[in-house]
């Protein structure tokens, strides 16, 4: 079945470079971490939607869409200049019981190939 997955870009598809600022993500070089282009490529296969999440803000899409770019990763729509901290997804559960929403923490930086989604 395809989804939509919602994903975060600093500390998930990137390395997070820590609590320097948004300086210091046109300072240093978008390290893309382990897993994240095979994931990807395995989403789009299975014909699911990828929407990137990310405070960054708006004035930073040139830069952010560049740095994803520059690793060969693909998208369909992202989410700008949202709040840190907690991010909820909340959905209705099918009729069947099938659940709906599905929240995935990861560690930061340590990248996507241990996921199962």
């Amino acid at each position: 079945m395809a989804k939509t997955i919602f994903i975060d870009i600093d500390g998930t598809i990137l390395k997070h470079h820590g609590e320097g600022g948004l300086n210091e993500i046109y300072k240093k070089p978008a390290i893309l971490l382990d897993g994240v282009v095979e994931k990807f490529e395995q989403w789009k296969y299975d014909e699911c939607r990828i929407i990137l999440t990310t405070a960054r803000p708006s004035s930073m899409k040139q830069i952010t869409e560049e740095q994803l770019l520059y690793h060969n990763l693909f998208w369909d729509d992202m989410i700008m200049g949202l709040p840190r901290g907690q991010r909820l997804v909340i959905n209705d559960t099918k009729d069947d019981g099938t659940i709906t929403a599905i929240g995935v923490p990861v560690a930061r930086n340590a990248g996507l190939g241990d996921i199962a989604e």
